[in-house]
């Protein structure tokens, strides 16, 4: 009895010990849940923050790729613009150059644009209509010409005359014999072309 006495005092110390053990550990559970569900909602925040910013990062990625894509449409409308500029100042070469330059090498680049594929199908039409407006130029500046060389072949003659008749060397009554016959023969040659 005295052995029991003895061990019954340590068996009760234990027994309160073990139920402090489980009040603590259900305490101590409890906590866990706590700071497991804690971190669970930091994570899930966490988790929505990672993909707002990956969307954001996206979005980014497309404004700057739209950006790209506007100032190269707006460099090509510049160009074209450009073009229409130069065949109202008349200076059709640089216009043509630049026609070229465009079908080549700027069009390519955002040929997947209706507007750049309906540009790129009218540029024959307008190379053509810069080629007619240059060839209708130079058969004017051609019919120009043979109007006004007949006047200043007269007046050269007639210069020709006056500086001679000041020089009395040459007898003029020669002179106009070996005119008259040549200028009949070059008046007969210019009608028959």
């Amino acid at each position: 009895e005295r052995l029991c006495s003895y061990n019954y005092q340590d068996f009760i110390h234990s027994v309160d010990e073990l139920l402090a053990i489980r009040t603590n550990s259900a305490d101590l559970k409890q906590n866990i849940i706590t700071t497991n569900n804690l971190i669970q909602d930091s994570g899930r925040n966490l988790m929505v923050r990672a993909e707002n910013l990956l969307d954001t990062k996206r979005i980014q990625a497309n404004i700057d790729q739209s950006i790209d894509e506007i100032s190269t449409c707006l460099f090509v409308v510049q160009k074209c613009d450009k073009v229409n500029d130069l065949i109202a100042e008349k200076r059709l070469y640089s216009a043509l150059k630049l026609l070229d330059k465009l079908e080549t090498q700027l069009l390519p680049n955002v040929v997947q644009y209706e507007w750049a594929r309906y540009l790129f199908d009218k540029i024959p039409v307008l190379r053509q209509s810069i080629l007619n407006q240059v060839t209708n130029e130079f058969n004017e500046w051609l019919s120009q010409i043979r109007e006004y060389s007949e006047r200043i072949g007269e007046l050269a003659f007639s210069q020709t005359v006056y500086d001679l008749n000041q020089d009395h060397s040459i007898p003029f009554k020669n002179l106009i014999k070996s005119n008259s016959s040549s200028s009949s023969s070059t008046s007969s040659s210019s009608s028959s072309s």
